[in-house]
């Protein structure tokens, strides 16, 4: 007798289960009387095995609905601590004056400096670069003050997107713990789910009678963890950004085809960014655009008005031997100046798939 679920059942004359394959999953419940005709037997077991996946499922969709939560949260976190540093920008700012005006008297060769505050009467030590005078550090004061400024505006529209955000997950949340495991209760829930970034909730076989949205979820095992976040362009095209320096050699050694589009911040530290192409295929201006914008906003250069970032099909980057983690070579480099539009960004960063 074959369940819903693909799975063969044998039964004898009684009813009673003799072997069941994929042998997993233990007997079937014995609160169940099964009927001595073996075809009704059948059908009583096929409602008990789907009754069962349907409950698996439900536990496994408000799992993968409880992880998205968060996630979310933990962006949130990590929002609020960007604008916590902008607490920092009056100092800095300070800080630059005071070099401006006393960097003269400070010893060449000094890796930090003492410098008389006039409004407290106190000091205020600052960390200084050996190798270049002092008083020429100060436009780096006074350009971190500026790029926390100007990142101000970006970070509040995204701590407000997931915000948003968060409170439609919890609402998901709370309407999947009351829904009844059935699947016509389920599906709509999963398809509630993908729309709100929830990985994998997607329905197996939408549209198909007798298939369950929540199936899809894989009876609640986690998906393998990615070395990248992919978001995507407003043409719906993929962007992947690596996670760290380790996570950026697996995307661009690994994952990246060597037809697909790589970029990266031209001069700074920050994540590998791969547009996976078809074979072939030119990236449309728009993406590019996009691409090199999350290449600018993952990297030191976050907060500049203005950044170059350097493409090139994956073909032409290498990983030398012994290289630290994310560094790597590429040959026929071509260059993008962007300049970081808030709403582009703010854009991209919403789309943000958890992974």
């Amino acid at each position: 007798m074959p369940g819903r679920r693909g799975e063969a059942r044998l039964l004898d004359a009684a009813g009673h289960l003799i072997l069941r394959w994929p042998p997993q999953g233990g007997a079937p419940p014995a609160a169940i009387a099964y009927p001595a005709d073996p075809l009704a037997a059948g059908a009583a077991l096929v409602e008990a095995s789907d009754d069962a996946a349907a409950g698996q499922e439900k536990a496994a969709l408000a799992r993968a609905v409880k992880a998205r939560r968060a996630a979310l949260e933990r962006r949130a976190e990590a929002v609020r601590g960007d604008l916590g540093r902008l607490g920092s920008v009056a100092r800095l700012q300070k800080t630059g004056q005071l070099l401006l005006a006393q960097g003269a008297r400070v010893p060449r060769g000094a890796a930090k400096a003492l410098l008389d505050d006039w409004e407290t009467g106190g000091k205020i030590e600052v960390a200084l670069d050996p190798a270049r005078p002092a008083k020429a550090q100060a436009e780096a004061f006074f350009t971190k003050a500026r790029r926390y400024q100007r990142g101000e505006a970006v970070m509040r529209a995204r701590l407000a997107e997931t915000e948003r955000a968060l409170s439609a997950i919890a609402a998901l949340e709370a309407d999947v713990a009351a829904a009844e495991a059935r699947p016509e209760s389920l599906d709509p829930l999963a398809q509630r789910a993908r729309a709100l970034g929830v990985s994998r909730a997607e329905p197996a076989g939408a549209g198909e009678p007798g298939t369950s949205g929540a199936r899809a979820l894989g009876a609640g095992r986690p998906a393998p963890r990615r070395p990248f976040h992919a978001y995507r362009s407003a043409a719906g095209a993929a962007i992947l950004v690596g996670r760290g320096a380790e996570d950026n050699d697996a995307l661009t050694t690994k994952h990246a085809r060597p037809h697909d589009l790589w970029l990266h911040a031209k001069g700074v530290t920050g994540s590998h960014v791969v547009v996976p192409l078809a074979k072939g295929a030119s990236c449309p201006a728009d993406v590019l655009v996009d691409a090199a914008t999350l290449a600018a906003h993952f990297s030191d250069a976050r907060g500049e008005a203005v950044c170059e970032v350097s493409y090139v099909q994956r073909r032409y980057v290498r990983k030398p031997r012994g290289a630290a983690p994310g560094a790597v070579l590429f040959d026929r480099e071509k260059v993008i100046a962007v300049r970081i539009e808030e709403g582009r960004l703010s854009r991209l960063l919403a789309t943000k798939e958890e992974g």
